[in-house]
């Protein structure tokens, strides 16, 4: 296996991929061509962990690992692409209080969205060049904040829409919220008060995740509903492109919750009818705060 060119290794990310072509893809193996044997190792100086990674163009991928955190550049062989940042590297600025870069988005135009907290408690949303240079065209010198609640927040979900147009999705204080921002990272003031919206659905601990937006502009995100209660859902919310909720799901209250589940959505993906989505549940939580 061809490794990168790295001059410290405390630990590392293992990248890998199923089998993507042919009578292959049914079987579920891993692909043979990728990595070794359909797994590469990216050696850096990280904690290890799990950690996002996406495509960028159907060639290389981008991820984001590490305590303290850095963003990667990889072809789809599992080889470091050396024309990102330094080696293929981009070592990213600390957080506060034990909170991580972990929301990951790649724009069409290749530019990479990385998500978190700030130090003021405002989610903060950080925007790289293809080159892994900061783009200081997007926010404040490269950064922008939006805050949802003056309580705390964890961590966004990011989605890039197909505008350009960025929705984050979380927990705001103890509700569930979601903004968005245009694509030169100032708040969409046409979304919801301020770019934001906030919604009570009366249980603690309520998050978002996944924000989707389905062919008709309307968004679909996920939502765990009864964190750490017996009554625990599959849950999912629909908005207008204004944020305003859409009475024409879930009975008119804009809102679908299965109770006595015992697991909590965190991804959604739209079936071609556009009728219903394929939810899938996990357990696991994404905070983006360090245990």
């Amino acid at each position: 296996m061809r490794r990168p060119r790295s001059t410290a290794a405390v630990a590392a990310v293992v990248l890998a991929i199923l089998l993507s072509k042919g009578v292959a893809t049914a079987s579920g193996g891993f692909d043979p061509s990728y990595g070794d044997d359909g797994i590469a190792t990216v050696v850096m100086t990280s904690a290890g962990g799990v950690h996002p990674i996406v495509s960028v163009d159907g060639s290389r991928l981008v991820g984001l690992a590490g305590a303290p955190a850095r963003l990667y550049r990889a072809f789809t062989d599992g080889e470091i692409d050396s024309t990102f940042g330094s080696g293929g590297f981009v070592d990213l600025p600390p957080l506060s209080f034990g909170y991580q870069w972990s929301g990951l988005a790649v724009q069409p135009d290749q530019r990479i969205l990385i998500g978190s907290v700030s130090a003021s408690g405002a989610w903060v949303v950080r925007r790289y060049a293809p080159d892994g240079t900061v783009d200081a065209t997007f926010g404040a010198a490269g950064e922008a904040e939006i805050d949802p609640s003056p309580i705390f927040e964890d961590t966004p979900a990011i989605r890039v829409m197909d505008d350009g147009r960025i929705l984050l999705a979380s927990r705001a204080g103890f509700d569930a919220g979601i903004a968005r921002l245009n694509p030169d990272g100032s708040p969409d003031l046409t979304f919801g008060t301020g770019g934001i919206v906030i919604t009570d659905y009366g249980s603690l601990g309520e998050y978002y995740f996944d924000p989707t937006v389905q062919p008709d502009g309307k968004i679909l995100v996920s939502l765990l509903s009864g964190f750490g209660s017996p009554e625990g859902a599959f849950a999912m919310a629909r908005f207008n492109d204004d944020g305003s909720p859409d009475t024409e799901f879930g009975a008119g209250s804009g809102y679908v919750r299965v109770p006595g589940m015992g697991a909590n959505t965190t991804d959604i993906a739209l079936f071609p009818t556009r009728r219903s989505s394929d939810l899938q549940t996990s357990r696991s939580s994404r905070t983006g705060r360090s245990s």
